[in-house]
Parts: C-alpha cells; sequence; structure tokens
C-alpha cells in the first residue's frame, strides 16, 4: 500500500511501550528548521485567514507586550527569508494577527512574572479543544487542564524548562491524539465516540501538534509555536512499524495515557483493527 509523503510527520510520533506515558520529550531543533513550510502551506495559510475573518477572537495579547510582538516578528523575518505583510498594522495586536497569517502555526506568547510563566498573548487558530480567551493569563498548568497527569508527572519539570531555556536553542516535540474529525478548527470540548466494532477505526484521523520553543533576546518571553496535521488511520495502517508501535502503545497504556489520547471507549478496537491490517499485509 503506497504512503502519502504528506503524511510522513507519523513516523516521528512519541510512543514508548513503557510509563510514564506523560512525557515532554524535546528535541534540539536547528534555526533554520524553524517555521517550515511544505506542500499542504498554501492551503493551511488559506484556512487560517478565512478563520480569522470569521472570529474576532483568535488574536489576543495583554497590555504592555507590543515591544514582544515587534520583537517576535523579526526574528520570524529572519526565519522565514521575507518581510512579513503587516496589513496595515497600527496596533500591536493587529501586528500579531498579521504575523499569524504569515504561517501554518499558530503563535503562543508566555512571559514570567513573579510566581510564574503566564500565556500574554497569541493567535490560536486551529485549537485543539481550548480557547485563547479562556487562558489569558493562566500559568502553565492551568492552560494544561484537563491534561491528566500533568500537575504531578511534568509541571515541575516544564516550569523549569522554561526557566533555563537558553536564548540561542530552540526545541521542538510533537503530541498525538485519536479524533472523529479532521477538523482544523476546534475550540470547543468534544465527546468521542466509543465502539467496539474494529472496523470503525478506519474512520478515526490522527491529530498531531508539530511544537517549539524558543525564548526571545530582549523581551525574554518565549514563543510557543504550534503547527496542527491530520491524517486518516488508512496512514498508520500503511506504515508497518508505525502501527506496531501505535498498537504496543495502546496495549500497554495506562487510563491516564488513554484519556490524554482521547482513546478512552475504543482501545481495543482500534489495536485489534491495526493487527488485522498488519496481518493482511495493508
Amino acid at each position: 500500500m503506497s504512503t502519502d509523503p504528506g503524511c510522513d510527520w507519523l513516523d516521528q510520533l512519541d510512543m514508548p511501550p513503557g510509563p510514564p506515558h506523560l512525557r515532554m520529550g524535546l528535541r534540539t531543533l536547528a534555526p533554520d528548521q524553524w517555521l517550515p513550510t511544505d506542500a499542504h502551506t498554501p492551503a493551511e495559510l488559506a484556512r487560517k485567514a478565512a478563520l480569522l475573518d470569521q472570529h474576532d477572537d483568535l488574536v489576543q495579547l495583554d497590555d504592555g507586550w507590543d515591544h514582544a510582538v515587534e520583537e517576535l516578528v523579526g526574528v520570524m523575518e529572519v526565519a522565514l527569508g521575507h518581510r512579513i505583510d503587516r496589513r496595515d498594522a497600527t496596533s500591536a495586536i493587529e501586528l500579531l494577527d498579521a504575523a499569524g497569517r504569515a504561517v501554518p502555526d499558530d503563535l503562543i506568547l508566555m512571559a514570567r512574572d513573579d510566581d510564574a510563566w503566564r500565556l500574554i498573548g497569541g493567535s490560536l487558530v486551529f485549537p485543539n479543544q481550548w480557547r485563547l480567551t479562556e487562558k489569558m493569563g493562566g500559568t502553565l498548568a492551568e492552560i494544561h487542564q484537563p491534561v491528566e497527569g500533568y500537575d504531578t508527572i511534568l509541571s515541575d519539570k516544564v516550569d523549569r524548562f522554561f526557566d533555563r531555556l537558553a536564548v540561542n536553542r530552540i526545541v521542538w516535540r510533537r503530541n498525538w491524539f485519536f479524533h472523529d474529525s479532521d477538523e482544523f478548527f476546534q475550540p470547543d470540548r468534544m465527546t468521542h465516540a466509543t465502539f467496539d466494532d474494529p472496523h470503525r477505526a478506519a474512520t478515526l484521523t490522527v491529530r498531531s501538534e508539530w511544537q517549539t520553543l524558543r525564548r526571545l533576546a530582549f523581551s525574554g518571553v518565549i514563543v510557543f509555536t504550534v503547527k496542527t496535521q491530520v491524517a486518516p488511520m488508512t496512514e498508520v495502517a500503511a506504515r508497518p512499524t508505525v502501527a506496531a508501535a501505535m498498537a504496543r502503545f495502546l496495549e500497554e497504556g495506562s487510563a491516564v495515557s488513554h484519556a490524554n489520547k482521547d482513546a478512552l471507549g475504543r482501545v481495543e478496537p482500534i489495536v485489534e483493527w491495526l493487527r488485522e491490517r498488519r496481518r493482511d499485509g495493508v
């Protein structure tokens, strides 16, 4: 069975077979690999522009952070190799909107106060069951609610990493989930269908976020980019190594790991479908 090169990111999925099933999984990224484009970029930019024109709450910025947006745009222009179309922006939030329209990634801005790292702004057009307006001003722990186990497993580690991230270092990670829909814009919390029939697994979508973190030199703000990608489960089945790792992850995973992958109530049929497809050589 042939594979779609546009779904080759499936080979990057982090699916360790043993605990803990919630980890940072960060890797260093070369500066020239930040904000990459591909064959899907034009369509993704058009989708973002349409959503930004339809909704007036997808771009937010706290007062006092205009300089961070200016710095972000400068860093982005160096990475992209061209000036960003500022769309006659006359304010920092309009400039942030222009920056968001220039790349397929969502842009999240985090700043440190005396107590914690807090969300101070962003352009969030392809949300995975959350809204920027609901999380503004929130700490890292509050932003990650309701991720199962974040507060006990990752919270302190993530806070320490943010504190220590050097200006000249960019890191990346990738998460993934099972979704019933391939729609990129999913701001509302969803109740995913449960099922027993293994054939229903073929109708699911694997949704993934390729995320990067980098600190801006002058403002100290950490930019969190999120590039959303989706693939049908048939693309997983077409990659035997990925299919085997996914099945093993689900078989050995805890209820917490299943919840964080939106897999509750359908783990067994997904595993059976993956195993069956491998036996059939598909």
